[in-house]
């Protein structure tokens, strides 16, 4: 199941996540992406602010990690992705596939696309 928004419209959120907004900025300058087996765990924003610095947004979700029973809670390695944009690149299409949770979500922009997780 895909779920297309509206950039005013944003009905789809995760099973007991909450909605969220980074604020205003100029742009986005890098998108981190954290998934495990069960789809995408945290994603996170890079943005271009108005004087040109980058300003890193919250992340939103947590780092996917497995219990070890020395240690606890650990990370997962190997469970992140990223990407940044070019200065003349912007993000035209986000695409979450999933019902329950995130199990894949895509962006689009004008000059290529990037799919993260791998479950449609």
């Amino acid at each position: 199941m895909a779920f297309r928004m509206s950039r005013d419209h944003a009905d789809f959120v995760a099973h007991g996540g909450t909605e969220w907004d980074d604020g205003a900025f100029v742009n986005v300058k890098k998108i981190k992406i954290f998934h495990d087996w069960a789809g995408i765990t945290l994603v996170q924003f890079d943005y271009i602010d108005g004087t040109g610095a980058i300003v890193s947004g919250l992340d939103h979700g947590t780092e996917p990690f497995q219990f070890d029973r020395e240690h606890g809670r650990v990370p997962v390695e190997g469970a992140r992705a990223e990407f940044w944009l070019r200065d003349d690149e912007y993000i035209t299409i986000v695409t979450a596939f999933g019902g329950y949770c995130v199990r894949k979500i895509e962006f689009i922009t004008n000059k290529r696309t990037f799919d993260f997780g791998g479950f449609n």
